[in-house]
């Protein structure tokens, strides 16, 4: 089939396919994980609301601690 004709197809399975515009990374729509509740969620949540980008901050070997890092990990895979 020639490119000309395919190329609509194309477009309409990439926009289909693409990220809904508009929807900012807040705690209400990140998720920490089934494995991370209580106190974990609450440092989850705690890194994704200030917008850390180092897990320097992130203290304590506690689960609290450990939900920050997994959220620093998480928005920042390669600031380690």
């Amino acid at each position: 089939m020639p490119l000309h004709r395919t190329l609509p197809l194309y477009a309409l399975l990439l926009a289909a396919c693409s990220a809904p515009p508009g929807q900012p990374q807040t705690a209400q729509n990140i998720h920490p994980g089934a494995d991370c509740q209580d106190a974990c969620g609450a440092g989850f949540r705690w890194a994704v609301e200030e917008n850390l980008t180092s897990d320097a901050k992130c203290r304590g070997e506690g689960d609290f601690g450990r939900g920050c890092r997994a959220a620093v990990a998480q928005a920042h895979p390669f600031n380690h």
